[in-house]
């Protein structure tokens, strides 16, 4: 009886139905991406998630190996993406926590510029980005609406209270929600079709709802700046919007007390400056390199309480309830990786907005011109919130990076003509 092996069953393939074979991967990589996107923000639903990135990158291996897409890596933003890669790694000898750091590299780095190379190859023509931006803005539909049936409908928790959960915090709503609310406000200025019009304005509202009801100062000032940004030129839907978040603040007298003019709290002994002192005492004896990538290397207990002591006493956390993360994108990246990781980081934004000018300011196309302005918006939102909130990680990473992948799109279809894929 002739043996059969793998290398006889791949002979028996014929060259037309590996090329069937190929074409069908091709057309599957984004259906699991955009799945990915799409279950970003949504609780419990990690094995989705990474299911649907692992198999992407499966996918993409064999096409590679077929030698049947030419993928392309050079952006703009690829030189900024590997200068932090290997500032970050030089960082791992010099690190408080190697093991934390060598995981965090891959996890909260390497895995997000593989999602943003997945996303930039796979959804590169016009009708692709489209899809990819309709993913964002129902999910986060799908999601703000899902949140605020469970948390005020079956929880029957009061509306006074701060939409948020165990899985995502009220703190980390609005990455998910305003950059949502932002693109479906492009969806409702492109829409042809007055239903379509309906539905979206219907996911504004419920996302625009769901942001609000998070009563985070952060998320206020995120939407007002970076609505204001993304609608600039369309005078008549801001100053609508304008004035529907005017009525909300004068029918919330609870949130303008706690949350916004902070009447019975004193700034000064707010417990984020004292959050911050300790971040700066840290990166004072740690001014270059950092004390590690790792995330978990600040949450050190050791550590804190030795950095705690240096505070000034006025602004010294309780030894029962020190803060292990520093609530700060920016002073959370210049411990980690120093001043020069930040800096870093900071080229990775100029570029961005450097190509947002390209497309919103000179671009070739309306459909680049308006979606470079609300990209710009969206990441405005980002970066607000970072002020307020630890943004390097998880569903409000991802946004980032997919916002940096949309924006590269964009510039791509402007700088070779709309329609040409970027692989």
């Amino acid at each position: 009886m002739k043996r059969v092996t793998v290398k006889t069953i791949l002979n028996t393939i014929t060259a037309g139905e590996r090329a069937t074979a190929f074409d069908y991967i091709d057309k599957v990589i984004p259906v699991l991406m955009g799945i990915f996107v799409f279950f970003n923000s949504i609780p419990h639903t990690t094995a989705i998630k990474e299911i649907s990135f692992y198999l992407s990158c499966l996918f993409v291996i064999v096409l590679a190996c077929g030698k049947k897409v030419d993928y392309r890596f050079k952006t703009p933003l690829t030189i900024p993406f590997l200068l932090l890669l290997a500032w970050s790694c030089l960082g791992f000898f010099f690190a408080l926590n190697r093991p934390n750091t060598i995981h965090d590299i891959y996890t909260h780095y390497i895995k997000y510029i593989l999602v943003y190379f997945l996303l930039i190859n796979f959804f590169g023509t016009e009708h692709r980005c489209r899809i990819l931006i309709w993913i964002v803005a129902l999910s986060a539909a799908l999601f703000s609406i899902g949140a605020m049936i469970m948390f005020y409908g079956l929880e029957r928790n009061p509306f006074t209270q701060r939409l948020g959960f165990r899985d995502m915090s009220a703190n980390y709503l609005g990455f998910v929600t305003i950059p949502g609310l932002i693109l479906t406000l492009g969806l409702v200025f492109s829409s042809r079709h007055l239903r379509e019009k309906v539905f979206l304005s219907l996911a504004f509202s419920s996302t625009t709802l769901a942001t609000l009801l998070t009563q985070t100062r952060g998320a206020l000032i995120a939407v007002i700046v970076s609505v204001a940004l993304a609608l600039w030129g369309r005078w008549k839907c801001l100053l609508l919007i304008g004035f529907g978040l005017i009525v909300y603040l004068v029918y919330s007298p609870g949130f303008l007390k706690d949350r916004i003019l902070m009447e019975s709290h004193d700034l000064v002994n707010n417990y984020r400056v004292s959050i911050n002192r300790l971040s700066l005492e840290i990166i004072s004896d740690h001014p270059i390199i950092g004390i590690g990538f790792g995330m978990q290397t600040y949450a050190d207990r050791t550590l804190l309480l030795t950095y705690n002591e240096k505070v000034p006493e006025r602004y010294r956390q309780p030894l029962d309830t020190l803060t292990p993360c520093p609530h700060n994108l920016y002073l959370d990246i210049a411990v980690r990786v120093g001043w020069v990781g930040l800096g870093l980081f900071f080229f990775i934004l100029a570029v961005f907005f450097r190509m947002a000018w390209q497309t919103a300011v000179q671009g070739k196309t309306n459909f680049i011109k308006t979606w470079g302005q609300l990209l710009a918006g969206c990441m405005l939102s980002y970066l607000i919130q970072a002020f307020f909130a630890d943004a390097a990680f998880g569903p409000q990473a991802i946004m980032f990076y997919t916002v940096l992948a949309l924006m590269t799109i964009l510039w791509t279809l402007d700088d070779k003509g709309a329609g040409q894929r970027l692989a």
